[in-house]
């Protein structure tokens, strides 16, 4: 049953998401969770020789609670089951969400987003991203997902390429791009040992979020 559900579903939506674009650790790391969470419940039937198709919505839902909320990540396995008359009527349900308490004002996006092209102090990494995400509403997680390749740049105006869309950037803001950029590629060229893609924000982590103003 794991089979198909790799294949045909897992193996089948990277090579759909990630068709021109290399496939980034997050991502490889998200499949197996997935594929895991779905042993795991695959296993715990086994343990009680309950098949399947006999799966109770209360019964999924206990199994959730009484776990960690990596748990949850078992619904593609169970949607996919669905969508093929393995499983009845069942839905994993989103883990509850805490309404935001802490709102940041036009004036606290302003003042970050200043910092962002003014303070030289931030690392350009940080700086950058702080200021497509702020200007923009970019999230951290696309960004991640741009390489060197996607700053269009034809010395007047600059661009990045977001999914075969061309986002013009104000100067203050291309500067930061273009210069980020040229150190990317240049650190990538001499040591490509560490990429086989020329990340424009590198790593299988994001750079430094802790000190990434919030755009909440």
């Amino acid at each position: 049953m794991l089979t198909p559900f790799t294949h045909w579903h897992l193996l089948h939506r990277i090579r759909r998401t990630h068709r021109h674009r290399p496939l980034r650790a997050c991502t490889q790391h998200q499949m197996r969770s997935r594929l895991r969470r779905a042993l795991e419940r695959l296993d715990r039937l086994d343990e009680r020789s309950i098949p399947l198709g006999e799966l109770t919505q209360p019964e999924l839902e206990t199994r959730l609670e009484e776990g960690p909320e990596k748990r949850r990540e078992v619904r593609s396995f169970v949607t996919w089951a669905r969508g093929r008359g393995l499983v009845g009527e069942l839905v994993v349900p989103r883990a509850p969400v805490a309404a935001p308490s802490v709102f940041s004002t036009d004036e606290d996006q302003a003042e970050h987003l200043q910092r962002c092209l003014g303070d030289d102090a931030l690392p350009l990494d940080v700086r950058t991203a702080g200021a497509l995400a702020l200007l923009f509403g970019l999230q951290y997680t696309r960004l991640l997902e741009l390489t060197v390749h996607d700053v269009i740049d034809d010395d007047t105006v600059v661009a990045l390429n977001l999914g075969g869309h061309r986002l013009p950037l104000p100067p203050e803001v291309a500067q930061l791009v273009r210069a980020l950029r040229d150190q990317r590629q240049k650190r990538w060229q001499l040591d490509q040992t560490a990429s086989t893609t020329p990340w424009l924000f590198p790593g299988r982590s994001p750079p430094v979020l802790s000190e990434l103003p919030t755009s909440t």
